[in-house]
């Protein structure tokens, strides 16, 4: 197994701690959500930075790309303002679109198939991560 292999799969460590504590610390969940969404925009900062290391390692350098992965983390950091329903559903959707945007850059040639299964396994996992936090915070524990 490769070392960015092995990192993709730790950083969702957190992800899961921070889930598992949200269930038994629900008197916190105010502070583990906080530190929950914070994790979650510096993860989509770093894919993001990713997307953007690519496009300027590449010959053409997609622009768009470039200018989305700039937009996208904003909109993660953004988000953090108003910690409530609303950033749930954006982490939720910045973490999708930045599988879209993998999506592309393996269809344009500028990812392999391993590199693009690895980030699907991950956003997947990330994601239904997401949403199990959103469910405890905002229907297990009222």
């Amino acid at each position: 197994m490769k070392t960015d292999k092995y990192l993709t799969f730790l950083g969702i460590i957190p992800f899961l701690f921070l889930l598992i504590l949200s269930f038994y610390h629900f008197e916190t969940i105010g502070y583990i959500s906080k530190l929950f969404y914070a994790y979650s925009a510096v993860i989509i900062s770093f894919i993001a930075g990713t997307h953007w290391g690519i496009c300027l390692h590449s010959k053409d350098g997609n622009k768009r790309i470039l200018l989305e992965s700039n937009l996208i983390t904003l909109i993660a950091w953004f988000s953090l303002f108003y910690l409530g329903l609303i950033t749930e559903l954006i982490m939720i959707g910045c973490f999708l679109y930045l599988l879209y945007v993998e999506h592309r850059l393996k269809r344009n040639g500028f990812v392999g198939t391993v590199y693009y299964s690895q980030r699907l396994h991950a956003t997947f996992a990330v994601t239904l991560i997401q949403i199990l936090f959103y469910i405890n915070r905002n229907f297990i524990f009222i």
